[in-house]
């Protein structure tokens, strides 16, 4: 699940953060859209069902994995990704 932090007082002058749940969804990470430096799906499927994992490059960071989706059908895999990606797009346009 992706969620877009707006809470502040000041949110003229913090980044838009977007929190992400960690691959093995112990904790979230709250990261900046602007320090992505590569993003690539990783689809595990089963049968008609597929799970979404995106490997995120920071800057300075090592790649980590992400939950995009744990349990979606596999014909929707295009969609779920391009809103994934919008989501990071959208975060880091605010930020500028």
């Amino acid at each position: 699940m992706v969620e877009v932090c707006t809470r502040s007082c000041h949110a003229d002058l913090m980044p838009r953060l977007i929190a992400l749940t960690e691959e093995r969804g112990a904790s979230v990470a709250w990261i900046n859209p602007e320090h992505i430096v590569s993003v690539r799906p990783l689809v595990t499927r089963a049968g008609n069902r597929a799970s979404v994992l995106a490997e995120i490059k920071l800057a300075g960071m090592p790649t980590e994995r992400f939950v995009v989706d744990r349990d979606c059908a596999a014909g929707d895999l295009d969609q779920v990704w391009s809103a994934f990606i919008a989501t990071l797009e959208t975060g880091a346009a605010a930020a500028r």
